[in-house]
């Protein structure tokens, strides 16, 4: 996948924003809204790991917070792989925030 490629005839991918194992994270325009989302592509096609991401979907579907990304849709791309959009999160990655230590500092242990 790269910039231009169009997913579900809605997602236009601007670039890709990170990559792992499993699949890629891709900054996308969302057509439909004219906003920008985050298109997550599974590209490892064993059975446990697209149930394991169809789950992520239909979970990340039904929270609403605003601590929490925002669903936009997910289905399959047009070559097979599983997709699923999200709210565009402007800002640092977690693993360049959790190389900085720890964020947060306790002046008080928690009672419970």
């Amino acid at each position: 996948m790269q910039a231009g490629d169009v997913i579900d005839d809605r997602f236009v991918i601007e670039r890709v924003a990170g990559s792992g194992g499993m699949g890629s994270v891709f900054r996308a325009h969302d057509r439909l809204s004219s906003e920008p989302v985050v298109v997550k592509v599974l590209h490892d096609q064993e059975p446990r790991d697209i149930a394991r991401f169809d789950m992520e979907a239909h979970v990340l579907a039904r929270l609403d917070h605003p601590g929490i990304v925002r669903y936009v849709t997910h289905g399959v791309t047009s070559t097979g792989e599983p997709f699923l959009a999200m709210e565009w999160l402007a800002g640092e990655d977690l693993g360049a925030r959790l190389s900085r230590g720890r964020p947060w500092r306790w002046s008080q242990p928690l009672r419970r």
